[in-house]
């Protein structure tokens, strides 16, 4: 889990905190540049790619394969199951990192990043409406798993 942990931190990074609730925000942080090809949304703060690193969707797909049984919870994010960050902090030790990897696949086209402001247009005006349900649970991720009748020989692809 370490290297996913340590993959994530390198290859991601955290803009400011938008709600005031988290308790590792920092006025320091960096503010992206809010663009949907760079930035994904995760309502309570933005992530972006580290440009510098960019990191291999590849290699992120092996990573996340190869820890699947995580620090309080085993977790397979490509079972097309909906996954809320609460059940993937629990399965990487960390709410905040949930997130990063969340807007990581998100980026890397891995999986369909769900908040409120993708189910909820209305709610592109109501901010604090959005945060307050992101903070109850309302991020998720899903993925489509191809077919396969022997999983331990499915190949790396996905179908999005």
């Amino acid at each position: 889990m370490q290297t996913l942990v340590e993959f994530i931190r390198a290859h991601s990074i955290r803009g400011a905190c938008v709600c005031g609730e988290c308790c590792d925000s920092q006025t320091n942080t960096p503010k992206p540049i809010l663009s949907p090809q760079h930035t994904a949304d995760l309502v309570v703060f933005p992530v972006i790619l580290n440009q510098d690193t960019p990191p291999s969707p590849e290699a992120f797909i092996k990573l996340i394969r190869a820890n699947q049984h995580g620090i309080g919870l085993d977790l397979d994010l490509f079972d097309g199951r909906l996954h809320d960050y609460f059940s993937i902090g629990a399965w990487l030790g960390d709410q905040a990192l949930a997130l990063r990897l969340m807007g990581m696949g998100a980026l890397l086209n891995i999986w369909t990043l769900i908040t409120p402001f993708t189910e909820f247009a209305e709610l592109a005006h109501n901010k604090e409406a959005a945060i307050n349900l992101a903070t109850s649970g309302f991020l998720f991720i899903q993925t489509r798993r191809p077919p396969s009748a022997n999983p331990e020989r499915e190949s790396d692809t996905l179908i999005i």
